[in-house]
């Protein structure tokens, strides 16, 4: 029993240490050397990777990242200057050739946000249209969310399944075609969107807010107030 707890124990200690060399804290700069040899690891170094290792993604990632002197492929996502030398001097703007690509135009400490996800995500070369479709889809403006809460407030504008507003305003500008899926799908989609008008909007509005008097003269409209500090507060895109 004795020999088994000292076994646990080592193996904590162990896994501690490795943890602790993993985790260590940035250098306050690094030499020149250092920037240019490993780019963005010269201060994250022992990062995990974003993708399996062995993956042509991440393959495509790294040699996307080379050119631009970041040959971890950091600087494709998130941008900053691989070269820079202090937090301050990485943790800014985004190598121009990457730029003019498409890729990200600033240091994105969060690539994966919807509102630059174009210039991450979507950047030529790997996600191209993915981001335009996210910002628009259900799951994101949270439309027929919206439209059923409202609708058992009263709300007139969501009457007869109409759906006016979402989280944000938007406009579907690439027509009733889905970018995506089977000819099958496509031709079964536009029939719909030709028959349900009203619940397929070319535009969205964000949901309106009220002020105290407006909800004092008309009660019901305290169900936007409602949507937006209760159901919306949670949503990642908005603020609620």
């Amino acid at each position: 029993m004795i020999i088994m707890r000292r076994l646990i124990l080592a193996f904590v200690a162990i896994g501690l240490m490795a943890g602790g060399s993993v985790f260590a804290k940035a250098p306050d700069k690094v030499t020149p050397a250092a920037a240019k040899e490993k780019g963005c690891l010269s201060c994250h170094e022992g990062i995990e990777d974003i993708r399996d290792t062995a993956s042509p993604m991440m393959a495509m990632i790294q040699a996307k990242g080379a050119p631009h002197g970041d040959a971890a492929g950091c600087v494709v996502c998130h941008g900053g200057n691989p070269q820079g030398l202090t937090k301050d001097e990485a943790h800014k703007g985004s190598p121009a050739a990457l730029k003019n690509e498409g890729g990200p135009q600033l240091f994105y400490p969060d690539p994966g946000s919807v509102w630059i996800a174009e210039n991450s995500c979507g950047q030529s070369g790997c996600h191209s249209g993915y981001a335009y479709r996210v910002e628009r889809s259900l799951m994101n403006t949270e439309a027929g969310k919206i439209q059923g809460n409202l609708h058992t407030w009263g709300i007139d504008e969501v009457q007869n399944h109409k759906v006016p507003w979402g989280n944000y305003d938007v406009a579907d500008t690439d027509g009733s075609v889905p970018q995506v899926g089977t000819d099958e799908y496509k031709a079964y989609m536009k029939e719909m969107m030709a028959a349900h008008k009203d619940q397929f909007p070319t535009e969205l509005k964000m949901v309106p807010l009220p002020s105290v008097e407006e909800i004092e003269k008309d009660p019901k409209l305290a169900g936007f107030t409602y949507q937006r500090q209760e159901c919306q507060r949670c949503h990642v895109a908005i603020n609620g």
